[in-house]
């Protein structure tokens, strides 16, 4: 299971790869980082959604009250 801590430090860690002169090592190591940063994306997209499904179930459960918060 990924998590932001372990991601970004992986991250962290291609991006301090020394440089290597061979062309084929510069570019595994663009692949490993964009491959990194999508699996970042997809983690923090996943925990949006989450959190925008619990605020919408939030707001299904009091109609009213957002009502008489408009009213008042």
């Amino acid at each position: 299971m990924d998590s932001t801590a372990n991601l970004l430090a992986a991250l962290r860690r291609v991006r301090s790869f020394p440089s290597y002169t061979s062309f084929m090592a510069g570019h595994e190591r663009q692949r490993i980082k964009r491959e990194l940063q999508k699996r970042l994306l997809r983690l923090r997209r996943q925990r949006q959604s989450h959190k925008l499904d619990h605020f919408a179930a939030k707001r299904q459960e009091t109609p009213g009250s957002l009502l008489q918060t408009i009213l008042h």
